[in-house]
């Protein structure tokens, strides 16, 4: 079953494009001020034993589309759940105050 080229074009192009963003919101967050409270130990130096389990909690993709077009309600959430900080909201979102 072949695909026509068209198709697979507009499919690669859409990848790409969420490959990018997706590159792009890492870079960004590797500079976040959340990241280095939250993991003030994080070391490359800790040895694990046969059994041990490595329990790492992140924050899911970078999702589709612009940060200045998402929901309000999903920025203000966000806020109060300390994933984004006001200096966050106002770089990555445009806005100046938590009240939006």
């Amino acid at each position: 079953m072949g695909v026509d080229p068209i198709t697979f074009e507009v499919f690669r192009n859409a990848l790409m494009a969420i490959a990018e963003q997706m590159s792009a919101i890492i870079w960004r967050t590797s500079f976040s001020t959340i990241i280095r409270e939250m993991l003030p130990s994080k070391t490359a130096s800790h040895a694990l034993e046969r059994g041990d389990v490595v329990r790492m909690v992140t924050q899911g993709g970078g999702g589709h589309g612009g940060p200045r077009e998402r929901d309000r309600a999903l920025i203000l959430r966000d806020l109060r759940e300390g994933k984004v900080t006001p200096e966050g909201l106002r770089r990555d979102y445009g806005l100046d105050s938590p009240s939006l």
